[in-house]
């Protein structure tokens, strides 16, 4: 990159009033003037910032003139159909079925446990236990049952 040599003045305009013009030199001559209502940022500053956003316009213009930047994005809509995938209501009934067998488990699991601990003192505990045993093998079937019907239910649907 170059140096470039600002010069910077007040200038007044008609049925505007006040206003700054920077004259940018590149190699003893003009390469850029600047009019701005600015009167804070410095000149310097102003020539660059600007010089650069023109390097950026003029790389735009290049793309459209010879790549046809404008198809790739335009403002127009076009409208199409929602083909946005859904949670399915019925997977999301099996599933919760599913965990209600699955808490029924754990549940008969843990009242297995504590009679097990626990010293026997109703004398009908080994039928109690032999009960609680049958009805968690009927609640296990029932999460297999469950888990077997989820699988072919689909997640998402259209």
């Amino acid at each position: 990159m170059t140096d470039l040599r600002v010069a910077d003045e007040i200038v007044e305009l008609d049925k505007y009033g006040e206003a700054r013009q920077i004259t940018a030199y590149e190699r003893g001559q003009i390469a850029l003037q600047i009019l701005t209502s600015d009167l804070r940022t410095p000149a310097a500053r102003s020539a660059h910032v600007l010089r650069c956003r023109w390097c950026i316009e003029n790389t735009f213009k290049y793309l459209e003139e010879h790549h046809g930047l404008h198809w790739l994005g335009d403002y127009h809509m076009d409208i199409a159909p929602d083909t946005a995938l859904v949670r399915n209501p019925e997977r999301s009934k099996a599933r919760a079925l599913l965990k209600s067998h699955e808490a029924t488990v754990a549940e008969l699991e843990r009242k297995i446990g504590e009679h097990a601990t626990t010293t026997p003192t109703d004398p009908q505990a080994d039928q109690t236990l032999s009960e609680l045993r049958d009805s968690l093998n009927t609640a296990r079937e029932n999460v297999q049952g469950a888990r077997a019907a989820l699988k072919s239910i689909r997640a998402k649907l259209l």
